[in-house]
């Protein structure tokens, strides 16, 4: 984040490859637990129907819904789904599957995805081209700084009901078991974006390419190939804050040391049902 801030093209890169590695680093390290605890769950197969609905008139109708099948055998999970893409405000259906397998002898055939209409598959490569990477920092250089968390403070459960005049509490049938519903209440998701380092320009082209996606238009690769290589930014003035300033600044609200943050701040609320 402060890499991208400060604008040094060679330390965000460094920065990027650093953290690529520890990412690899950390699922191998976890790998052990993963083939341990899914040997020791039973094999099984099962039905996820999931889906996005809105208050806005027609809107509901340009939302994601799918049923998805998930199977499990030994150390191996497959998931099949029907969303294949989304294409002129429409999603595409199709016939996809992803298939993981924890033992797989090979690092490049742990992680497959088929398109079974077509029938061809593509492995998921854990390493990317120095191309990618350039292009890559390249987005970062020429986006908004974006952090989001999910204030989980002020969440509160509270029984479901059914029913307008004799209401009761909601029930359902489902497989073998009775569920009860609960309302969930209170989740706020904080989202925090920072520009200082970008030129009117770039904000203006980042609006724009937010709103053709908010409309649902296509984003063809035209979009992708309009990405212009970034140079490293002029380094920013120095900065009045002392080391005392900044070691005793409270938790989350320490002085800027680089260029002078220009924040914006939004709060969205939202409200769930779990059975």
């Amino acid at each position: 984040m402060e890499a991208v801030s400060y604008g040094d093209r060679q330390i965000i890169t460094e920065m990027l490859r650093k953290l690529k590695a520890q990412s690899r680093s950390g699922i191998s390290s976890r790998k052990p637990y993963l083939i341990k605890m899914m040997e020791d769950i039973g094999d099984f197969y099962l039905e996820l129907k999931w889906d996005f609905q809105s208050w806005i008139p027609l809107l509901s109708r340009m939302l994601p819904s799918d049923v998805c099948q998930i199977y499990k055998r030994g150390t191996q999970l497959r998931m099949d789904t029907t969303l294949a893409d989304f294409n002129e405000r429409r999603w595409e259906r199709g016939d996809i599957s992803f298939v993981f397998n924890a033992k797989a002898k090979h690092e490049s055939d742990e992680l497959i995805i088929m398109d079974n209409n077509a029938k061809v598959f593509q492995r998921v490569r854990h390493e990317e081209s120095e191309a990618e990477v350039d292009e890559e920092v390249d987005v970062l250089m020429s986006s908004d700084i974006v952090s989001a968390q999910m204030s989980t403070k002020t969440i509160t459960f509270r029984q479901a009901f059914s029913g307008w005049v004799f209401k009761h509490a909601r029930e359902e049938q489902i497989g073998d078991y009775n569920v009860n519903f609960y309302l969930v209440e209170g989740m706020k998701l904080v989202s925090r974006k920072r520009r200082e380092h970008l030129s009117a320009d770039d904000i203006k082209k980042n609006k724009s390419f937010m709103q053709s996606l908010a409309s649902g238009a296509a984003v063809g690769d035209e979009d992708f190939k309009s990405l212009q290589h970034r140079k490293s930014l002029a380094p920013p003035g120095r900065m009045p804050t002392t080391w005392e300033e900044y070691v005793g600044a409270a938790p989350g609200a320490a002085p800027p040391l680089g260029r002078a943050q220009i924040l914006k701040q939004n709060e969205k609320h939202f409200t769930a049902i779990v059975g």
